[in-house]
């Protein structure tokens, strides 16, 4: 599965029985870069709140969003705390940002991640 932030976010998967996509809001984008970015360890509702809305108050908000994304992306995204699956084999895709830290929902994050993986577009 790849969230393809080169654009307007989508995320799509491939090679299973059968190739998909969808866009995705920015929020949702945001939540799961998010959770791609904090790995195997996942976030509580709380951590969450504080990265996307800047205070842990909004935490009927977030779960709200994780309905939402839940439904969209089925078992994809596990709870207590939420993160992505170890069984999805989970990309990002940042196009022609240079860095993580170019796309803006990353403005709070002050951790280097532990398992991006980029895959860059040629220029041109």
């Amino acid at each position: 599965m790849t969230l393809d932030l080169s654009g307007a976010p989508v995320v799509r998967s491939t090679g299973g029985e059968s190739d998909w996509y969808t866009p995705l809001s920015q929020r949702h984008a945001e939540i799961l870069l998010l959770l791609h970015r904090h790995g195997r360890r996942g976030m509580s509702v709380t951590e969450l709140s504080t990265a996307v809305h800047g205070d842990p108050d909004h935490a009927v908000a977030i779960r709200a969003e994780l309905s939402r994304l839940r439904r969209i992306l089925g078992s994809v995204i596990e709870s207590r705390p939420y993160r992505i699956s170890a069984a999805v084999e989970f990309t990002l895709e940042l196009g022609y940002c240079d860095t993580l830290a170019d796309y803006a929902v990353l403005r709070e994050a002050n951790a280097p991640p532990e398992n991006d993986e980029f895959r860059r577009r040629p220029h041109g």
